[in-house]
């Protein structure tokens, strides 16, 4: 392949799958970052707090593993 291009195997970057093959090349997400986001407005929500609009937009991006 040329350089700077990777093959991907997999999403999600699973600890299972990491621990039982050592790692195949995978993409991980912020699904931790994603989970704290929504609880935070969660909470805020059932607290009255007011937002801009109660629509936010969160950008996680995302990270190669095992590559």
């Amino acid at each position: 392949m040329g350089e700077g291009i990777h093959r991907v195997s997999g999403f999600g970057d699973n600890a299972f799958l990491r621990a039982l093959t050592g790692g195949i090349p995978t993409v991980h997400y912020g699904y931790l970052t994603s989970g704290v986001e929504a609880t935070n407005m969660l909470l805020n929500t059932l607290d009255g707090v007011e937002g801009e609009s109660g629509l936010k937009t969160l950008k996680l991006g995302h990270q190669l593993m095992n590559v």
